[in-house]
């Protein structure tokens, strides 16, 4: 079996998240939320249409999520964790390698995000690595030989955390799509009208499960993402690894 590495998995990593941002607009985050308020505010779109398709499938189901999400474009944390999950699975498995991947609840903090745990070309052992498109970053967080958590320091959702799934790559059958079709409606994008609705600038204080964006450039900014798929800090090999 084919190991890839450390470069190439950073590189995977990365153009699923920019795919995934690319397709998947965030409810709440202000941007998708301004964009469309009348289907998430006035409409109660995602409840109404999305949440009980996604939370009646069976943990295996990974492709109808990943292509339900796709269809309705539209989700929070936990629809971009599982969408970011068949899209890096797919790539690695294309590439014949393979990890083991877990879609993880923070104890800290109200956010999901994914676990990757995958053995790299010419290190010792297999590495753990925090993933996540709602807040873009790629960081390696292996346990060094002391037991200590490496880049602890950068973990903003803290290291415990509940598991929803766990799969190994090679486990999903990635050429198995779903069409949804006219079985529901996709969401328009919509403003209210002008003058009706809360100012933007006081959206963050009316709307307490709302957030500010998180976007690509401020997680680059923090050395936490790289567009180019470069390998940066949070994402070096250290001495004890290889």
């Amino acid at each position: 079996m084919p190991f890839l590495s450390r470069e190439e998995f950073v590189n995977i990593c990365t153009e699923a998240i920019l795919e995934t941002r690319r397709k998947i607009t965030i409810c709440n985050q202000k941007s998708g939320y301004i964009k469309y308020h009348r289907e998430i505010k006035e409409n109660n779109y995602f409840t109404k249409n999305v949440r009980e398709p996604l939370t009646s499938t069976q943990e295996d189901e990974y492709m109808y999520r990943h292509d339900l999400i796709e269809y309705v474009s539209l989700g929070n944390c936990h629809e971009l964790a599982d969408y970011l999950l068949v899209e890096i699975g797919k790539e690695i498995a294309r590439r014949g390698a393979v990890a083991k991947i877990r879609i993880l609840s923070s104890l800290k903090c109200d956010h999901v995000y994914l676990e990757i745990l995958v053995q790299l070309k010419g290190e010792n052992n297999p590495s753990t690595w925090e993933v996540d498109a709602w807040d873009p970053r790629i960081i390696d967080i292996s346990t060094r030989p002391d037991g200590s958590i490496k880049n602890y320091e950068s973990l903003t959702y803290g290291y415990s955390a509940d598991p929803h799934n766990s799969v190994y790559t090679d486990q999903i059958n990635y050429n198995r799509r779903y069409r949804f079709f006219n079985e529901i409606p996709k969401p328009l994008p919509g403003r209210p009208p002008a003058g009706s609705a809360t100012p933007e600038r006081e959206i963050l204080e009316k709307h307490s499960k709302l957030y500010d964006d998180y976007t690509l450039q401020e997680s680059m900014e923090a050395g936490k993402f790289d567009s180019s798929g470069a390998v940066h800090y949070l994402q070096q090999i250290s001495g004890w690894q290889h």
